[in-house]
């Protein structure tokens, strides 16, 4: 029998002046309703009336099938959001009540202008919330298995979201540090938005990750971007997202219903295919993003029969390293043990190092989790980081923020997250100076000091989704080059670079063939000493590369 009243948001995010539908299914009983909206934080907090609102009454519905293709619910009627101005950046519940229940629908709002109010954006975990729901008795789990599941239908359970990811927005709204959100999509359809901020953060449990996610936070390190991984089980199954026409579908084929492994259909693009990032035909192990993965990770999913095994905590490894300054602690010390599941850092899902980890990864802490099966996943646990031009660090666990007190209290684990925040958020070091290179400088529609060739064009005014903050971490004016007419070339053949010295070279890129690439080479032999190569589907992709 249907809920008296449930519903989902037109988008997963929206930002100050967009519109903001809600759908919504009642019975004949619960058809009137109000709507109310708040923004979850230390205090959840009204912005907006309660207004009075009508939902939709269908007939008999197949909610398997709406589970998989969309529900395609109209607008209830009253219940349309334009978000104002004044609503900042952060995570929104509009709560409904009817005669016959209540029902909250999550969404986030972005910033207006992004990166102006903070240089850091929390990247949260909605496509890996939408993979466990379960509403229409189809997910990436259910019994019959579905390979797809829409975005369009309601969240059936928003733990993942409270649990794991709102006492981390309510900690740092407590410390007075700011951020600003976004959606799992948002990465999707606004690839740069991540170069508006110095700092993004992977939140909770953040296991599903689709190949433009996965190439722009890469893109977004090796331009000097600094990542912080606050979560586990992060980036390992691949997905697609299918976002044409409105469409809000993610596909990922799992398993079967016998528990094997499902076979992809996709044939044309090996790099799409939906498996585990470190298996074939993708080959990109999670390591070499994260440094971690679940592979060498531990699961605890229920009640623990020895609570000492489920609550332990991490041992610290490398006692003198900048994460755990004013911490006092020592190598061999524990640190973020619990008396519960919420308030014990390791679980229920921990990523540990492995084959791919970067070999300048330094591991300040880890856990032994080997006795954590049977009944759970065996394995280990790792804090710890590495850099590739920007830093990037993890801590291991699907619930750091368990241990991160509300009131703001000095505990070890927010001694170390907010030694983890200053280090990520400081401007970086001045990049060296090489004349022409910061594109400052137009003539006749070209860079002065460069030449472009062939069929496409550059422009230096990048679009709203480029923000000024490129400008700022890089010194130089972002510029777009469009390649999809053909091959092009902008190069600035009088630069001399210092032997010994390292340089980068970045821009957006759009082409359509894979093989475009950015690069950094010699001109008495022609080699290169750093390229990056454009995934060759038409969009806007950075490419970055850098060398001695």
């Amino acid at each position: 029998m249907p809920a008296a009243i449930e519903g989902y948001a037109s988008a997963a995010s929206v930002a100050p002046g967009d519109a903001l539908d809600f759908h919504v299914r009642t019975t004949a009983d619960s058809r009137a309703f109000t709507r109310l909206v708040l923004r979850r934080g230390v205090v959840d907090t009204p912005v907006s009336d309660a207004a009075p609102a009508e939902g939709f009454v269908p007939g008999d519905q197949d909610d398997a099938a709406l589970a998989v293709d969309g529900c395609n619910w109209p607008a209830a009627a009253g219940a349309r959001i334009v978000v104002p101005a004044a609503w900042t950046s952060g995570y929104y519940v509009a709560r409904l009540r009817a005669a016959g229940g209540t029902a909250e629908i999550p969404f986030f709002v972005r910033a207006a202008d992004p990166g102006a109010g903070s240089n850091v954006l929390v990247k949260m975990s909605d496509a890996t919330a939408q993979a466990y729901t379960a509403w229409g008795g189809r997910s990436f789990y259910s019994t019959p298995f579905s390979p797809r599941v829409s975005f369009d239908r309601p969240y059936d359970d928003l733990a993942l979201f409270e649990r794991y990811q709102l006492p981390f927005l309510r900690w740092c709204e407590t410390m007075g540090t700011p951020l600003e959100l976004c959606s799992s999509l948002d990465v999707v359809a606004r690839p740069k938005l991540l170069g508006a901020y110095r700092l993004v953060i992977s939140l909770g449990h953040d296991e599903y990750w689709s190949l433009e996610m996965r190439d722009a936070f890469e893109a977004f390190i090796a331009s000097g971007g600094n990542v912080l991984f606050m979560s586990a089980n992060t980036c390992y199954w691949q997905v697609r997202f299918d976002l044409a026409n409105g469409a809000r579908t993610m596909t990922c084929y799992k398993e079967t219903e016998a528990g094997h492994p499902a076979r992809d259909p996709l044939r044309d693009d090996p790099r799409r295919v939906t498996v585990r990032w470190y298996e074939p035909p993708v080959n990109r192990p999670e390591t070499a993003l994260t440094g971690v993965s679940y592979r060498y990770g531990a699961g605890w999913w229920n009640d623990p029969i020895v609570p000492a095994k489920r609550y332990r905590g991490y041992t610290v490894r490398a006692a003198d390293h900048w994460m755990l300054v004013g911490t006092d602690l020592g190598n061999g010390d524990e640190f973020g043990s619990g008396t519960s599941v919420d308030d014990a850092i390791l679980g229920y899902e921990t990523d540990a190092t492995g084959d791919g980890t970067p070999k300048n990864f330094i591991t300040v802490a880890s856990a032994d989790l080997r006795d954590w099966g049977p009944g759970g996943q065996a394995g280990a646990a790792t804090l710890g980081t590495y850099r590739r031009n920007g830093l990037v660090c993890t801590t291991g666990t699907v619930n750091w923020a368990g241990g991160l007190p509300a009131d703001g209290s000095p505990t070890v684990v927010a001694t170390i997250a907010q030694n983890l925040l200053d280090a990520l958020t400081a401007d970086p070091p001045a990049p060296l100076p090489v004349p022409g290179a910061a594109f400052a400088a137009w003539h006749d529609g070209v860079p002065e000091g460069w030449t472009l060739d062939g069929a496409g064009t550059v422009a230096a005014a990048p679009d709203a989704e480029a923000s000024a903050n490129e400008l700022r971490f890089t010194n130089a004016t972002p510029i777009d080059l469009d390649a999809r007419r053909g091959e092009t070339w902008l190069g600035a053949p009088g630069l001399t670079c210092a032997a010994g010295a390292r340089y980068a070279v970045g821009a957006w890129v759009r082409s359509a063939s894979r093989g475009a690439t950015v690069r950094l080479q010699t001109t008495d032999t022609w080699t290169d000493f750093a390229s990056a190569e454009h995934r060759g589907d038409g969009r806007w992709q950075y490419l970055y590369a850098t060398g001695t």
